[in-house]
């Protein structure tokens, strides 16, 4: 009987698709899916947030079966990430960094949906920019403050999660920490079958993926680009 319901659910979303809940912002979860259009895959997310506010792995793990590594600084998110899905997923409180990374720990200013690293080289044309606009976009609760997020490559947390050597999907969207955290995998041992990544130097970021195997497949928009593994 469960599986006769699964299957009628699955059936019920292909034909009926304004039935389905995705919680991507622009919808990135929905235009994924036909790349990853399967059941009981695995995922990598960082700047999970609080796990489902414009996640773009929530759908795929709630709908689809999915289950994963999700990873996010600040503490108090990384507190109802954990309440929400780590029930099924493996989720950390950290800043992702490059190999040989220095300290400890690394200065972020939370900012919501836009925190961003002080002790990283980032791109962005205007961290204080950046953290202005943020401002327009966090609730009258919120403030913007400095805390300190214990920094990790994200090879060494994908190892204590047991993670896969082959992943699904990895979405990277760190606000301009981007090419930091791709230099802190060992891109032989693990591969990511797609790489859905926000970045603002296009040119930067292929170049970088070019050397270490990955292909430009398409844009999902103006900001956020997926890779395909090319070996």
């Amino acid at each position: 009987m469960k599986i006769l319901n699964k299957i009628r659910n699955s059936v019920s979303k292909r034909l009926n698709p304004q039935n389905t809940r995705y919680y991507g912002l622009n919808a990135l979860d929905q235009k994924l899916e036909p790349y990853l259009d399967f059941d009981n895959g695995s995922f990598v997310e960082l700047g999970a947030n609080d796990g489902v506010t414009q996640s773009n792995t929530y759908y795929f793990e709630k709908e689809r079966g999915w289950q994963g590594v999700l990873i996010e600084p600040a503490p108090h998110n990384f507190l109802k990430c954990f309440s929400l899905r780590g029930s099924r997923s493996k989720v950390f409180c950290n800043a992702c960094v490059e190999f040989g990374f220095p300290d400890r720990l690394i200065e972020m200013v939370y900012a919501n949906l836009m925190s961003v690293s002080v002790g990283q080289e980032l791109d962005l044309a205007d961290r204080s920019e950046h953290l202005k606009n943020a401002q327009l976009h966090m609730k009258e609760t919120e403030v913007s403050f400095s805390f300190g997020a214990v920094a990790r490559p994200l090879n060494e947390i994908l190892i204590e999660a047991e993670a896969p050597s082959r992943v699904n999907l990895l979405s990277l969207d760190v606000e301009g920490a981007e090419l930091n955290v791709l230099k802190g995998i060992d891109h032989d041992r693990f591969r990511f079958d797609f790489m859905l990544i926000e970045c603002r130097d296009l040119d930067r970021l292929q170049g970088f993926l070019g050397t270490v195997g990955y292909k430009l497949e398409t844009a999902l928009n103006q900001q956020d680009y997926l890779f395909r593994n090319n070996r």
